[in-house]
């Protein structure tokens, strides 16, 4: 029984208070549809359809609630389902609003994933049980327990959605005060200031809700709440008028200049810029400006020095000069006449510290091309690496490409047109002029905005010279992480350094055909993908392995990871789309797990749970032999795995690499430079010598067991499946704290006693996709430092063939969750 005052549920003075507000409650809910239909002019979107079905629901619930109140009904499931359909409705449409809302003003996709996230678990968490309970109350007799049940989850869900408003209307609080910092006219900080007041008024509104819920008022919180939600969507269309009105007088202010607008304009420009800065102010050029406010460049003078100020429009105060077009904002070097500016962009030279660039680069200006643009920095044998302001890419016009503003650098194997291709080898710079085409796969992000700043250094022809003395022709990156002396991985070094230790590079392209995207995003501690044999073109790249070769990149962060790939793979038709869920079995071969390192098996172990938990997988050790031995080969029972794939990758890649590249390169070089042979490094030298020997048999028989492996890996180990894409992950220990110095002294190559069915050869010759993580951190005392240091922890996660986007969408997924996080530059991960 209510009590409510001194009247009881049942009063008339009671009946009319709650008949007063349903009656409000659903006439607030009918006028809402009527003005969103007469507001919106495109009836689409989440806030549309969130604002209408929340509308609707009102409506639905409370003419259940009015069965049970009324007695229209005596039916108690009828009366329960129609309240309860409704309050689902209401309910999550309510935070959807406030979710779509927060979008206009909150520019951070990964506190807005969240959100949503936290709205959909949410939902499924408290709706369901509290659902279940409600039905269950209505049942003659109640069950045992279950009317306690129901009233302590009663308040678990309307405390747990009060919070989560609260949150959501939080964030929002403090992205409009955030917006009020940098917004000058009065108008504007009323209406944004109205909008802050609105979203305090509906926080007190759930306070409200809450407070009477826990004072044991059951009926009227379920009066109450219908009411004031459908005082919140009222609101929500007084917010949405605002926004309207506070975006339209952006625009239509534009045009005119105050001295609080350069100030917000120049945080902005520190925050989002390295090469930007004060200097720059001494001049100010006002784009497309045509009022400007009383005093402005008095201000201006007093706040940032500035001594000229320009703009197309003459005044007192305002030089008005000529330039052709528009331009991006950002900083400039003027040239200046009595009547025209001439601007150049401005580039910031950071120091190659690590060694990791062959050169650095600059659009050539005049074609698609480019130029070198290397700086001597004056201090040792390291170069300066020029940049430019990230603000050039902010104003592109109105279709916003994909990669704008991002910094890229490019494996020195991979053609740039006006540049020479090094290959890592001195005599094949000195011998053959810059080439005339981009390679596709670099012109493909070029087109989406990408701004490459150099190429980084490879092991010569893309083999693993190990440092220092296999790398003879040219000095190997430096591995930033631990010590600053571990080896940096393979072919690809100079991309995975450039990653690891430097804030001003974005993303580096590499090249992957037995390891060496993978090995040095390992050694390097940054994240990685080899993509699916055929994801990308392979057309002016240095051959190596025809079957096996692969364009890919390293990155820090997962979100970039997947941003990165998915629009730049994401044109190749072959790459699978079709999927709804994640894999939920992961593989882990029983002669790679455990690793021999205790501690780091721990941390492995640890993350594996965690990755089980998500997946809610199951795991599977696996032996590769018995495997193999079980499924593979009917005609040649007893074939041992190993023995049988150990030269495949060998025959197939150096004899290949031989004919193609190194003879004609041998030829061109004795042609041109008297009969003369070409220096090759120590590790090459020896794989081609032992590749030379490599007969056509060979590479026949090869290309049969690697075309066999291929097909019984992805038909009995890692599958195909319809709804997660691959049916399970196969999980490689990539990196396990282990130290690797670079002043270590090796005994010469001696390629012939090396399989080439390492771990890294399970995508290579499955062809399918391979993305590296890193999870953890080891420490060790540096035996160069004679301190602690730290050094990755790294897995890698191969899934069926063509499944890139299925990886690179649970990398982020995991990162959402907690489990993967972006690293930082330095010795460090974190």
């Amino acid at each position: 029984m209510l009590t409510f005052g001194q009247a009881t549920e049942s009063s008339p003075s009671v009946a009319f208070f709650f008949s007063g507000c349903i009656a409000i409650t659903l006439f607030n809910a009918l006028e809402i549809i009527v003005l969103i239909f007469a507001t919106f002019t495109r009836y689409a979107g989440c806030y549309f359809w969130s604002l209408l079905v929340a509308s609707l629901g009102l409506i639905v619930s409370y003419i259940g609630f009015s069965t049970y109140f009324f007695d229209i009904t005596t039916e108690k499931f009828v009366q329960s389902a129609i309240t309860i359909a409704g309050w689902w409705a209401y309910i999550i449409a309510q935070s959807l609003v406030l979710w779509s809302r927060l979008n206009l003003v909150l520019e951070k996709p990964r506190v807005l994933r969240g959100v949503l996230a936290m709205i959909i678990i949410n939902a499924f968490v408290l709706l369901i049980p509290t659902t279940v309970l409600a039905l269950c109350y209505n049942l003659e007799p109640t069950p045992n327990g279950v009317k306690l049940g129901y009233e302590i989850m009663e308040n678990i869900q309307i405390t747990l959605f009060s919070i989560q408003e609260l949150i959501i209307s939080g964030l929002y609080i403090w992205a409009t005060a955030k917006v009020l910092k940098y917004t000058a006219e009065s108008r504007k900080r009323r209406l944004m200031t109205e909008l802050l007041v609105m979203n305090i008024v509906l926080v007190v509104m759930d306070l409200v809700l809450l407070g009477v819920q826990y004072a044991s008022f059951r009926i009227l919180q379920i009066v109450l709440k219908g009411f004031v939600y459908s005082i919140k969507l009222k609101f929500e269309l007084a917010v949405l008028s605002r926004l309207a009105r506070f975006f339209q007088d952006l625009e239509l202010s534009s045009n005119y200049v105050t001295c609080e607008n350069v100030k917000s304009e120049v945080e902005k420009y520190k925050e989002d810029d390295d090469v930007f800065e004060d200097l720059f102010l001494q001049a100010i050029y006002l784009q497309g400006a045509a009022n400007f406010e009383d005093g402005l460049f008095s201000c201006l003078q007093d706040t940032f020095g500035t001594e000229v100020l320009f703009s197309t429009t003459l005044t007192e105060d305002v030089v008005q000069v000529n330039v052709s077009g528009k331009i991006p904002n950002g900083p400039y070097l003027a040239h200046l006449t009595a009547t025209e500016a001439t601007l150049g962009p401005v580039y910031r030279v950071y120091r190659d510290t690590n060694m990791a660039f062959m050169n650095g680069l600059l659009p050539d200006g005049k074609t698609d091309g480019f130029r070198y643009a290397t700086v001597n920095t004056l201090s040792d044998s390291t170069i300066g690496i020029p940049v430019p302001s990230r603000l050039y890419a902010k104003d592109v016009g109105e279709e916003k490409k994909p990669f704008a503003g991002l910094r890229v650098t490019v494996k020195d194997i991979i053609d740039l047109k006006g540049i020479k291709t090094s290959n890592g080898n001195r005599a094949w710079f000195e011998l053959y002029d810059a080439v005339n085409a981009t390679a596709p796969a670099i012109t493909s992000l070029v087109k989406k905005g990408a701004v490459i700043i150099g190429k980084t250094k490879t092991a010569q022809f893309a083999n693993a010279d190990r440092p220092t003395a296999d790398w003879v022709d040219y000095h190997d990156a430096f591995n930033p992480r631990g010590d600053g002396y571990q080896d940096p991985g393979v072919s690809s070094a100079g991309a995975g350094a450039s990653m690891a230790a430097y804030d001003w590079v974005d993303v580096s392209i590499a090249t992957d055909t037995g390891g060496s995207i993978r090995i040095p995003a390992a050694k390097n501690g940054v994240f990685g993908l080899r993509p699916s044999f055929g994801a990308l073109p392979n057309e002016g790249v240095m051959l190596e392995g025809e079957y096996f070769d692969a364009v890919g990149y390293h990155t820090r962060s997962p979100y970039l990871l997947r941003d990165f790939g998915k629009a730049w793979l994401g044109d190749n038709e072959q790459l699978n789309t079709n999927y709804s869920q994640f894999p939920r079995k992961i593989i882990m071969p029983s002669h790679l797990w455990p690793v021999a390192n205790n501690d780091s098996q721990e941390i492995f172990d640890e993350w594996v749970e965690q990755l089980t938990g998500f997946l809610n997988a199951t795991v599977e050790v696996v032996s590769i032999d018995e495997y193999w031995n079980a499924t593979a080969h009917a005609d040649k029972p007893g074939t041992d795995f190993w023995s049988h794939m150990q030269m495949v990758g060998f025959h197939l890649i150096w004899r290949n690499q031989i004919e193609k590249v190194i003879n004609p390169f041998k030829a061109a070089y004795a042609a041109a430079f008297g009969g003369r042979t070409p220096f090759i490094n120590p590790f090459p030298s020896a794989r081609f010598a032992t590749g030379a020997v490599t007969t056509e048999s060979d590479v026949e028989e090869s290309y049969g067991r690697f075309t066999y492996f291929r097909d019984w890996f992805g038909k009995n180990v890692v599958k195909a499946d319809s709804e997660s894409c691959s049916e399970s992950l196969f999980l490689i220990p990539l990196a396990s704290g282990e130290q690797v110095y670079r002043n270590s002294i090796y005994s010469p190559p001696n390629v012939g006693s090396w399989s080439t069915f390492t771990p890294y050869y399970f995508s290579v010759q499955s062809q399918g996709p391979e993305v590296v993580l890193p999870i953890g951190q080891l420490s060790y005392v540096s035996n160069i430092t004679q301190v602690e240091e730290k050094l990755p922890i790294v897995v890698d996660m191969l899934a069926h063939r063509n499944c890139d986007l299925m990886l690179l969408d649970l990398a982020a997924a995991l990162a959402d969750a907690g489990i993967l996080k972006e690293v930082k530059t330095g010795k460090t991960l974190w």
